[in-house]
Protein backbone atom coordinates (compact mmCIF):
# COMPACT_ATOMS: atom_id res chain seq x y z
CA UNK A 1 0.00 0.00 0.00
CA UNK A 2 1.14 3.55 -0.65
CA UNK A 3 -0.28 6.43 1.38
CA UNK A 4 -0.76 9.09 -1.27
CA UNK A 5 -0.40 12.70 -0.20
CA UNK A 6 -3.96 13.48 -1.22
CA UNK A 7 -5.11 10.79 1.24
CA UNK A 8 -2.81 12.26 3.86
CA UNK A 9 -4.29 15.74 3.35
CA UNK A 10 -7.81 14.38 3.63
CA UNK A 11 -6.93 12.75 6.95
CA UNK A 12 -5.77 16.06 8.37
CA UNK A 13 -9.04 17.65 7.38
CA UNK A 14 -11.46 14.89 8.39
CA UNK A 15 -9.61 13.14 11.23
CA UNK A 16 -11.76 10.14 10.35
CA UNK A 17 -11.14 6.38 10.49
CA UNK A 18 -9.93 4.81 7.25
CA UNK A 19 -9.06 1.17 6.59
CA UNK A 20 -7.37 -0.72 3.77
CA UNK A 21 -5.76 -4.09 3.11
CA UNK A 22 -2.33 -3.14 4.37
CA UNK A 23 -2.83 -0.13 6.61
CA UNK A 24 -5.28 1.38 9.07
CA UNK A 25 -5.42 5.07 9.90
CA UNK A 26 -7.26 5.93 13.12
CA UNK A 27 -7.63 9.59 14.08
CA UNK A 28 -4.03 10.94 14.26
CA UNK A 29 -2.45 7.50 14.43
CA UNK A 30 -1.32 5.60 11.36
CA UNK A 31 -0.77 1.83 11.52
CA UNK A 32 1.03 0.37 8.52
CA UNK A 33 2.28 -3.08 7.60
CA UNK A 34 5.81 -4.07 6.66
CA UNK A 35 6.59 -3.01 3.09
CA UNK A 36 4.18 -0.05 3.03
CA UNK A 37 5.49 2.99 1.17
CA UNK A 38 4.47 5.83 3.46
CA UNK A 39 5.42 8.51 0.95
CA UNK A 40 7.62 8.78 -2.14
CA UNK A 41 10.41 11.05 -3.28
CA UNK A 42 9.13 14.05 -5.22
CA UNK A 43 5.61 14.06 -3.78
CA UNK A 44 4.04 17.02 -2.00
CA UNK A 45 4.22 16.77 1.76
CA UNK A 46 1.27 17.42 4.03
CA UNK A 47 2.29 15.58 7.21
CA UNK A 48 5.29 14.49 9.20
CA UNK A 49 5.27 11.38 11.37
CA UNK A 50 6.56 10.39 14.80
CA UNK A 51 7.40 6.69 15.08
CA UNK A 52 5.77 5.21 18.17
CA UNK A 53 6.46 1.60 17.24
CA UNK A 54 8.33 -0.09 14.38
CA UNK A 55 11.01 0.97 11.91
CA UNK A 56 11.15 2.76 8.58
CA UNK A 57 13.79 3.01 5.88
CA UNK A 58 14.64 6.24 4.06
CA UNK A 59 15.91 5.86 0.50
CA UNK A 60 16.54 7.83 -2.70
CA UNK A 61 16.72 6.79 -6.32
CA UNK A 62 20.20 6.83 -7.91
CA UNK A 63 20.76 5.57 -11.45
CA UNK A 64 17.39 3.87 -11.34
CA UNK A 65 18.18 2.04 -8.11
CA UNK A 66 16.75 2.65 -4.62
CA UNK A 67 19.65 3.37 -2.28
CA UNK A 68 19.15 3.35 1.48
CA UNK A 69 20.04 6.54 3.32
CA UNK A 70 19.06 5.68 6.88
CA UNK A 71 16.67 3.91 9.20
CA UNK A 72 14.41 5.53 11.77
CA UNK A 73 12.96 3.89 14.88
CA UNK A 74 10.73 4.65 17.89
CA UNK A 75 10.86 8.24 19.12
CA UNK A 76 12.19 9.60 15.83
CA UNK A 77 10.44 11.94 13.39
CA UNK A 78 10.50 11.85 9.60
CA UNK A 79 8.86 13.84 6.80
CA UNK A 80 9.04 17.16 8.64
CA UNK A 81 11.14 19.05 6.11
CA UNK A 82 8.63 19.06 3.26
CA UNK A 83 5.87 20.55 5.39
CA UNK A 84 8.07 23.22 6.95
CA UNK A 85 9.59 24.65 3.75
CA UNK A 86 6.80 23.50 1.38
CA UNK A 87 9.14 21.61 -0.95
CA UNK A 88 8.67 18.15 -2.52
CA UNK A 89 9.65 15.10 -0.52
CA UNK A 90 13.41 14.58 -0.73
CA UNK A 91 13.29 10.81 -0.17
CA UNK A 92 11.05 7.76 -0.07
CA UNK A 93 10.07 6.26 3.28
CA UNK A 94 9.09 2.60 3.58
CA UNK A 95 8.04 0.60 6.62
CA UNK A 96 10.53 -2.24 7.14
CA UNK A 97 8.59 -3.43 10.19
CA UNK A 98 4.94 -2.98 11.17
CA UNK A 99 4.65 0.60 12.41
CA UNK A 100 2.43 2.76 14.55
CA UNK A 101 2.96 6.40 13.58
CA UNK A 102 1.66 9.63 15.06
CA UNK A 103 0.74 12.14 12.37
CA UNK A 104 2.01 15.74 12.66
CA UNK A 105 0.03 17.98 10.32
CA UNK A 106 1.17 21.05 8.46
CA UNK A 107 -1.30 23.07 10.51
CA UNK A 108 0.22 21.87 13.78
CA UNK A 109 3.63 23.14 12.72
CA UNK A 110 2.73 26.25 10.74
CA UNK A 111 0.99 28.20 13.51
CA UNK A 112 3.82 27.36 15.92
CA UNK A 113 6.39 28.67 13.45
CA UNK A 114 4.35 31.82 12.85
CA UNK A 115 4.34 32.56 16.59
CA UNK A 116 8.08 32.17 17.06
CA UNK A 117 10.60 34.96 17.23
CA UNK A 118 11.66 36.24 13.74
CA UNK A 119 15.30 35.40 14.51
CA UNK A 120 14.32 31.82 15.35
CA UNK A 121 12.36 31.54 12.10
CA UNK A 122 15.40 32.80 10.19
CA UNK A 123 17.65 30.24 11.87
CA UNK A 124 15.17 27.49 11.03
CA UNK A 125 15.29 28.47 7.35
CA UNK A 126 19.11 28.42 7.44
CA UNK A 127 19.09 24.94 8.97
CA UNK A 128 16.69 23.67 6.33
CA UNK A 129 18.76 25.18 3.53
CA UNK A 130 21.87 23.45 4.88
CA UNK A 131 19.95 20.20 5.17
CA UNK A 132 18.74 20.46 1.57
CA UNK A 133 22.26 21.22 0.38
CA UNK A 134 23.58 18.21 2.27
CA UNK A 135 21.01 15.97 0.61
CA UNK A 136 21.98 17.26 -2.82
CA UNK A 137 25.63 16.44 -2.12
CA UNK A 138 24.63 12.99 -0.95
CA UNK A 139 22.84 12.28 -4.19
CA UNK A 140 26.09 12.60 -6.15
CA UNK A 141 28.16 10.44 -3.78
CA UNK A 142 29.34 6.99 -4.64
CA UNK A 143 27.07 4.16 -3.66
CA UNK A 144 29.42 3.16 -0.84
CA UNK A 145 29.32 6.62 0.68
CA UNK A 146 25.65 7.27 0.28
CA UNK A 147 24.38 5.03 3.06
CA UNK A 148 26.57 6.59 5.72
CA UNK A 149 24.47 9.70 6.24
CA UNK A 150 21.23 11.29 5.17
CA UNK A 151 22.23 14.78 6.31
CA UNK A 152 20.39 14.46 9.63
CA UNK A 153 23.69 14.95 11.46
CA UNK A 154 23.68 18.56 10.24
CA UNK A 155 20.31 19.17 11.85
CA UNK A 156 21.17 17.27 15.02
CA UNK A 157 24.25 19.44 15.57
CA UNK A 158 22.16 22.59 15.14
CA UNK A 159 19.32 21.55 17.44
CA UNK A 160 20.77 19.00 19.85
CA UNK A 161 19.12 16.00 21.48
CA UNK A 162 17.46 18.02 24.25
CA UNK A 163 15.44 20.09 21.77
CA UNK A 164 14.46 16.91 19.94
CA UNK A 165 13.29 15.22 23.14
CA UNK A 166 11.29 18.27 24.21
CA UNK A 167 9.63 18.47 20.80
CA UNK A 168 8.71 14.78 20.88
CA UNK A 169 7.18 15.21 24.34
CA UNK A 170 5.21 18.19 23.07
CA UNK A 171 3.88 16.23 20.10
CA UNK A 172 2.83 13.31 22.28
CA UNK A 173 1.24 15.59 24.86
CA UNK A 174 -0.74 17.33 22.14
CA UNK A 175 -2.11 14.01 20.91
CA UNK A 176 -2.97 13.01 24.48
CA UNK A 177 -4.89 16.28 24.85
CA UNK A 178 -6.87 15.45 21.72
CA UNK A 179 -7.69 12.08 23.20
CA UNK A 180 -8.61 13.69 26.51
CA UNK A 181 -11.25 15.75 24.73
CA UNK A 182 -12.58 12.69 22.94
CA UNK A 183 -12.55 10.51 26.07
CA UNK A 184 -13.97 13.21 28.39
CA UNK A 185 -10.96 13.17 30.73
CA UNK A 186 -11.26 16.83 31.69
CA UNK A 187 -13.16 17.99 34.73
CA UNK A 188 -13.76 21.30 36.48
CA UNK A 189 -13.02 22.37 40.02
CA UNK A 190 -14.52 25.49 41.55
CA UNK A 191 -12.87 27.96 43.92
CA UNK A 192 -15.18 30.34 45.79
CA UNK A 193 -14.91 34.10 45.45
CA UNK A 194 -16.06 35.49 48.78
CA UNK A 195 -17.45 38.70 50.17
CA UNK A 196 -14.59 39.77 52.46
CA UNK A 197 -16.95 41.48 54.90
CA UNK A 198 -18.82 38.26 55.67
CA UNK A 199 -16.53 35.50 54.28
CA UNK A 200 -19.51 34.26 52.25
CA UNK A 201 -19.29 32.94 48.65
CA UNK A 202 -20.75 35.26 46.02
CA UNK A 203 -19.23 33.47 43.05
CA UNK A 204 -16.92 30.71 41.87
CA UNK A 205 -14.03 30.48 39.45
CA UNK A 206 -14.09 27.43 37.16
CA UNK A 207 -10.65 25.79 36.98
CA UNK A 208 -9.90 22.93 34.58
CA UNK A 209 -8.28 19.69 35.70
CA UNK A 210 -7.07 16.76 33.62
CA UNK A 211 -7.55 13.27 35.02
CA UNK A 212 -5.21 11.36 32.69
CA UNK A 213 -6.18 7.72 32.19
CA UNK A 214 -2.62 6.53 32.97
CA UNK A 215 -0.82 9.35 34.78
CA UNK A 216 -3.62 10.48 37.04
CA UNK A 217 -4.10 14.17 37.75
CA UNK A 218 -2.00 16.35 35.40
CA UNK A 219 -1.40 19.92 36.70
CA UNK A 220 -2.72 22.75 34.49
CA UNK A 221 0.72 24.36 34.26
CA UNK A 222 1.90 21.18 32.51
CA UNK A 223 -0.77 20.92 29.82
CA UNK A 224 -2.12 24.47 29.36
CA UNK A 225 1.02 25.75 27.52
CA UNK A 226 0.74 22.87 25.04
CA UNK A 227 -2.99 23.48 24.66
CA UNK A 228 -2.19 27.12 23.91
CA UNK A 229 0.59 26.46 21.41
CA UNK A 230 -1.36 23.74 19.60
CA UNK A 231 -4.62 25.68 19.37
CA UNK A 232 -6.45 22.99 21.37
CA UNK A 233 -7.12 25.62 24.02
CA UNK A 234 -10.02 26.81 21.84
CA UNK A 235 -12.16 23.63 21.92
CA UNK A 236 -11.07 23.07 25.53
CA UNK A 237 -12.14 26.61 26.37
CA UNK A 238 -15.59 26.10 24.86
CA UNK A 239 -15.95 22.87 26.81
CA UNK A 240 -15.09 24.74 30.03
CA UNK A 241 -17.55 27.52 29.25
CA UNK A 242 -20.36 25.08 28.53
CA UNK A 243 -19.78 23.06 31.71
CA UNK A 244 -19.44 26.20 33.83
CA UNK A 245 -22.76 27.57 32.55
CA UNK A 246 -24.48 24.30 33.39
CA UNK A 247 -22.87 24.21 36.85
CA UNK A 248 -23.87 27.71 37.93
CA UNK A 249 -27.49 26.91 37.14
CA UNK A 250 -27.35 23.73 39.25
CA UNK A 251 -25.64 25.57 42.11
CA UNK A 252 -28.23 28.33 42.10
CA UNK A 253 -31.03 25.81 42.03
CA UNK A 254 -29.51 23.88 44.94
CA UNK A 255 -29.25 27.11 46.94
CA UNK A 256 -32.82 28.10 45.99
CA UNK A 257 -31.71 31.30 44.25
CA UNK A 258 -34.69 32.45 42.21
CA UNK A 259 -33.58 35.70 40.57
CA UNK A 260 -30.31 37.13 39.23
CA UNK A 261 -30.46 39.62 42.10
CA UNK A 262 -29.54 36.69 44.37
CA UNK A 263 -25.88 37.15 43.73
CA UNK A 264 -23.94 34.11 42.63
CA UNK A 265 -21.79 34.24 39.50
CA UNK A 266 -19.35 31.98 37.70
CA UNK A 267 -15.96 33.18 36.41
CA UNK A 268 -14.51 31.47 33.33
CA UNK A 269 -11.03 32.05 31.92
CA UNK A 270 -10.51 32.96 28.27
CA UNK A 271 -7.23 32.67 26.36
CA UNK A 272 -5.80 34.80 23.57
CA UNK A 273 -6.62 31.91 21.22
CA UNK A 274 -10.26 32.06 22.25
CA UNK A 275 -10.50 35.76 21.51
CA UNK A 276 -8.68 35.39 18.19
CA UNK A 277 -11.04 32.64 17.06
CA UNK A 278 -13.42 34.19 14.51
CA UNK A 279 -16.35 32.16 15.75
CA UNK A 280 -15.74 32.84 19.44
CA UNK A 281 -18.55 35.35 20.03
CA UNK A 282 -21.13 33.26 18.18
CA UNK A 283 -20.10 30.08 20.02
CA UNK A 284 -20.33 31.81 23.40
CA UNK A 285 -23.76 33.10 22.46
CA UNK A 286 -24.86 29.63 21.36
CA UNK A 287 -23.69 28.03 24.61
CA UNK A 288 -25.61 30.61 26.64
CA UNK A 289 -28.72 29.97 24.58
CA UNK A 290 -28.55 26.18 24.85
CA UNK A 291 -27.67 26.12 28.56
CA UNK A 292 -30.24 28.75 29.50
CA UNK A 293 -27.72 30.59 31.68
CA UNK A 294 -28.39 34.29 32.14
CA UNK A 295 -25.34 36.18 30.77
CA UNK A 296 -25.30 38.37 33.87
CA UNK A 297 -24.34 35.28 35.89
CA UNK A 298 -21.14 34.75 33.89
CA UNK A 299 -17.88 36.67 34.27
CA UNK A 300 -15.17 36.19 31.64
CA UNK A 301 -11.60 36.45 32.95
CA UNK A 302 -8.68 37.35 30.72
CA UNK A 303 -5.10 37.99 31.77
CA UNK A 304 -3.56 41.42 31.64
CA UNK A 305 -0.78 40.09 29.40
CA UNK A 306 -3.43 39.10 26.83
CA UNK A 307 -4.59 42.72 26.61
CA UNK A 308 -1.03 43.85 26.11
CA UNK A 309 -0.40 41.22 23.44
CA UNK A 310 -3.40 41.81 21.17
CA UNK A 311 -5.25 44.90 22.42
CA UNK A 312 -7.27 45.51 19.23
CA UNK A 313 -8.52 41.93 19.01
CA UNK A 314 -9.33 41.90 22.72
CA UNK A 315 -11.18 45.23 22.67
CA UNK A 316 -13.49 44.18 19.83
CA UNK A 317 -14.35 40.79 21.33
CA UNK A 318 -14.81 42.11 24.85
CA UNK A 319 -17.21 44.80 23.73
CA UNK A 320 -19.30 42.16 21.95
CA UNK A 321 -19.35 40.09 25.13
CA UNK A 322 -20.44 43.14 27.13
CA UNK A 323 -23.23 43.78 24.64
CA UNK A 324 -24.42 40.22 25.30
CA UNK A 325 -24.68 40.98 29.02
CA UNK A 326 -21.52 39.19 30.21
CA UNK A 327 -19.14 40.72 32.76
CA UNK A 328 -15.41 41.15 32.14
CA UNK A 329 -12.60 40.70 34.66
CA UNK A 330 -8.88 41.28 34.24
CA UNK A 331 -6.91 38.49 35.91
CA UNK A 332 -3.41 38.90 37.41
CA UNK A 333 -3.77 42.67 37.33
CA UNK A 334 -0.62 44.63 38.09
CA UNK A 335 1.82 42.18 36.51
CA UNK A 336 1.89 43.95 33.12
CA UNK A 337 3.76 47.06 32.11
CA UNK A 338 1.06 49.24 30.56
CA UNK A 339 -1.91 48.64 32.81
CA UNK A 340 -3.08 52.22 33.24
CA UNK A 341 -2.56 53.26 29.61
CA UNK A 342 -4.73 50.42 28.34
CA UNK A 343 -7.30 50.14 31.11
CA UNK A 344 -9.70 52.80 29.88
CA UNK A 345 -9.91 51.22 26.40
CA UNK A 346 -11.64 48.05 27.57
CA UNK A 347 -15.15 47.44 28.96
CA UNK A 348 -13.92 46.04 32.27
CA UNK A 349 -16.05 45.40 35.35
CA UNK A 350 -13.56 43.74 37.70
CA UNK A 351 -9.85 43.84 38.48
CA UNK A 352 -8.28 40.78 40.10
CA UNK A 353 -5.16 41.70 42.06
CA UNK A 354 -2.41 39.18 41.39
CA UNK A 355 -1.53 36.81 44.23
CA UNK A 356 2.07 38.07 44.25
CA UNK A 357 0.82 41.40 45.63
CA UNK A 358 -1.38 39.74 48.23
CA UNK A 359 1.56 37.66 49.44
CA UNK A 360 3.76 40.69 50.04
CA UNK A 361 1.06 42.93 51.43
CA UNK A 362 2.09 42.72 55.09
CA UNK A 363 5.87 42.86 54.77
CA UNK A 364 6.54 45.13 51.81
CA UNK A 365 5.65 48.81 52.03
CA UNK A 366 5.88 49.27 48.25
CA UNK A 367 3.53 46.35 47.65
CA UNK A 368 1.08 47.81 50.17
CA UNK A 369 1.19 51.15 48.33
CA UNK A 370 0.62 49.47 44.94
CA UNK A 371 -2.38 47.49 46.19
CA UNK A 372 -3.82 50.59 47.85
CA UNK A 373 -3.46 52.53 44.58
CA UNK A 374 -5.08 49.78 42.52
CA UNK A 375 -8.07 49.60 44.86
CA UNK A 376 -8.45 53.37 44.90
CA UNK A 377 -8.24 53.54 41.10
CA UNK A 378 -10.80 50.76 40.71
CA UNK A 379 -13.25 52.59 42.95
CA UNK A 380 -12.83 55.77 40.91
CA UNK A 381 -13.57 53.76 37.75
CA UNK A 382 -16.57 51.99 39.33
CA UNK A 383 -14.85 48.62 39.07
CA UNK A 384 -15.05 45.72 41.48
CA UNK A 385 -11.86 44.39 43.09
CA UNK A 386 -11.00 40.75 43.80
CA UNK A 387 -7.78 39.91 45.66
CA UNK A 388 -6.31 36.53 44.72
CA UNK A 389 -4.16 34.22 46.82
CA UNK A 390 -5.47 35.12 50.28
CA UNK A 391 -4.01 32.58 52.69
CA UNK A 392 -3.97 34.39 56.04
CA UNK A 393 -6.57 36.28 58.03
CA UNK A 394 -4.17 39.22 58.41
CA UNK A 395 -4.10 39.63 54.62
CA UNK A 396 -7.89 39.62 54.47
CA UNK A 397 -8.08 42.23 57.23
CA UNK A 398 -5.67 44.56 55.46
CA UNK A 399 -7.51 44.19 52.16
CA UNK A 400 -10.83 45.02 53.85
CA UNK A 401 -9.28 48.11 55.43
CA UNK A 402 -8.06 49.21 52.00
CA UNK A 403 -11.55 48.87 50.56
CA UNK A 404 -11.24 45.56 48.73
CA UNK A 405 -14.65 43.87 48.71
CA UNK A 406 -13.98 40.39 47.28
CA UNK A 407 -11.26 37.78 47.60
CA UNK A 408 -10.32 34.18 46.97
CA UNK A 409 -7.64 31.88 48.26
CA UNK A 410 -6.84 28.92 50.47
CA UNK A 411 -7.95 30.84 53.56
CA UNK A 412 -11.51 30.27 52.38
CA UNK A 413 -11.29 27.12 50.26
CA UNK A 414 -9.16 25.27 47.75
CA UNK A 415 -10.62 24.47 44.32
CA UNK A 416 -13.11 21.64 44.80
CA UNK A 417 -15.57 19.47 42.91
CA UNK A 418 -19.04 20.75 42.10
CA UNK A 419 -20.53 18.69 44.92
CA UNK A 420 -18.07 20.05 47.51
CA UNK A 421 -18.43 23.62 46.24
CA UNK A 422 -22.22 23.37 46.42
CA UNK A 423 -22.00 22.02 49.98
CA UNK A 424 -19.80 25.02 50.90
CA UNK A 425 -22.38 27.36 49.37
CA UNK A 426 -25.28 25.73 51.29
CA UNK A 427 -23.37 25.82 54.60
CA UNK A 428 -22.64 29.51 54.10
CA UNK A 429 -26.28 30.23 53.35
CA UNK A 430 -27.47 28.36 56.43
CA UNK A 431 -25.18 30.36 58.73
CA UNK A 432 -25.94 33.74 57.20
Amino acid sequence: MQLLESDDQSLERKRSVTASDSGVITQSHVIVDEGTVIFSEGERGYSAFLIERGEVEISVMRNGEAVKLASRGPGEVFGEMAIIDDQPRSATVTAVRPCQLLMITREQLSHRIEQTDPVLRMCLRVILQRFRSTLLRLQVMDHEELHLSDGRDTLDKELGPQVHDEAVREIKLEEELRQALRLDEFTLNYQPIVDLAHSRPVGFEALIRWNHRDRGLVPPDVFIPTAESSGLIVPIGYWVFEKACETILRMREAAAFRTVEDRLFMSVNLSVRDLADKGCVDKIRDVLSVSGADPSLIKLEITESLLMHQPEVAATALQQFKDMGLSIAIDDFGTGYSSLSYLHKFPIDTLKIDRSFTKGLEQDGETFAIVSSIIHMAHRLNMEIVAEGIEEEAQANLLRELGCTLGQGYLYAKPASEREATRLLLNAKETS
